[in-house]
């Protein structure tokens, strides 16, 4: 019976299993973690590009004139604070460029969204 060898693994070859097992699962939760945190970033920027739109839309529907150059939102639960610009465009007389500026409340980032804006008939 001495020379009966028993199937199976040795020592070595599962410490070098579990080892390579580990790197790779180290890695997939590194990439994990940095695409939850590019989702949560695009989904900022997405929301923040909405409140823009929305100030912008409204210079268009009621006139730079009569609105507010800056004030808050609430879009998908959050809060957005918002500050508008309105320069003359330059070249063409009846179009001005209009600038939103807007910022999480909770903070996490600035971001600015830049548009034509048609100046209403006079």
């Amino acid at each position: 019976m001495a020379g009966d060898r028993v199937a199976g693994f040795t020592l070595i070859e599962v410490v070098v299993a579990l080892a390579v097992f580990s790197i790779g699962a180290a890695g997939t939760l590194v990439l994990i973690t940095r695409l939850a945190d590019a989702t949560t970033e695009l989904e900022t920027r997405t929301f923040a590009g909405w409140v823009a739109q929305n100030r912008v839309a409204e210079a268009e529907l009621f006139g730079i004139e009569s609105l507010p150059s800056q004030g808050s939102e609430t879009m998908a639960g959050r809060v957005w604070l918002w500050q508008r610009r309105v320069e003359p465009a330059g070249g063409w007389q009846k179009q001005d460029r209009i600038e939103i500026m807007i910022t999480p409340e909770s903070g996490g980032g600035e971001f600015e969204r830049t548009a034509p804006l048609q100046r209403k008939p006079e």
